[in-house]
């Protein structure tokens, strides 16, 4: 429909009789976000209480008293806000994570260091050094007691959250390490890498008991019974391996099979049980991403946000 036939229509929309408020109504409100057209699509929410304080404005009247009541308990919270700043740092903070039980707070940095902070105080409890090179993810395990730290120098080291003591350094990725989670019984610890493996861990021998070409991940976990690696390209399943099995190198690793609905390596399809599905229109083409079942959620390049979730007999025959 061209821009002449569109104003036609709203032209009709406003010169209803039946209804005269509700078409000048719209009206006002359309000439304000036609006139303020760029900040309402940068700042929709700020925009829309500055307009209800216009002096002749019909949106001002309908919702006036119940955005001031909003506005007033939205004060009131800030003013209770309690900021804890967490000092010690000396480069770019790439990633924080609370313990489970939520007293403990750490943070990795680019400083090459590892902090853990009390919640409650905002004291560094302690900090944790011996990576190389920038930290880039860190992990507590589910029982808080301990935590993983992923690193440019290629490194994952595992750590006492009580002592700071680093107790297993885990050598084998190639590249810088972007990623780390913990089993729930914290007996397994994976990582993911720039050169697109993941590894599966014992952390009380320091084995590497898998490995899988991956590609490129954004997200990793476990889910509640170590069964399956929850990544944002999908879901990979963990046979057990033989209690001697050890991996050496890269050329025993797996190929993955991603199970169910995920997304393909490049982030242009929908897949399922890693064959091609649906193609994702360009302007939603994947940045990031998480799946869960047979729903993904998805970021784009171009600032687009979205969530799919896949029905049809194929997936709910699974």
């Amino acid at each position: 429909m061209g821009s002449d036939a569109k104003r036609e229509n709203r032209t009709n929309i406003y010169s209803k009789d039946e209804n005269p408020r509700f078409s000048e109504f719209v009206h006002d409100a359309e000439q304000f976000v036609l006139f303020s057209e760029e900040a309402v699509k940068a700042y929709p929410l700020q925009v829309y209480l500055a307009h209800l304080f216009l002096p002749t404005s019909l949106v001002k009247t309908t919702f006036r008293s119940d955005a001031l009541s909003r506005m007033q308990t939205s004060l009131a919270t800030e003013i209770s806000w309690n900021v804890l700043q967490l000092e010690g740092h000396t480069d770019r903070v790439q990633e924080i994570a609370f313990s489970h039980d939520s007293t403990l707070l750490a943070s990795a940095s680019d400083d090459n260091t590892v902090r853990i902070w009390g919640t409650e105080t905002g004291e560094c409890l302690q900090t944790l050094k011996g990576h190389t090179n920038w930290v880039r993810n860190v992990a507590f395990s589910h029982d808080s007691t301990l935590l993983a730290s992923a690193s440019d120098d290629t490194t994952v080291r595992v750590w006492d959250a009580k002592t700071g003591e680093c107790l297993h350094t885990l050598n084998g990725h190639n590249s810088y390490v972007n990623l780390v989670a913990f089993s729930h019984d914290s007996m397994l610890l994976a990582s993911a890498s720039h050169d697109e493996m993941v590894r599966i861990w014992d952390t009380r021998s320091r084995r590497c008991l898998r490995m899988f070409k991956a590609g490129a991940l954004g997200y990793l976990s476990f889910d509640s019974i170590s069964s399956t690696l929850v990544t944002s390209r999908g879901t990979i399943a963990l046979d057990a391996p033989p209690d001697s099995s050890v991996m050496r190198d890269e050329s025993e690793a797996q190929d993955v099979q991603f199970r169910g609905v995920g997304l393909s390596e490049d982030g242009s399809w929908i897949v399922y049980n890693s064959q091609r599905w649906i193609l994702i229109p360009h302007k939603y083409m994947v940045y990031s991403s998480a799946v869960s079942g047979n729903t993904i959620g998805a970021g784009s390049y171009f600032g687009e946000a979205w969530i799919c979730t896949v029905k049809n007999s194929l997936s709910e025959n699974s």
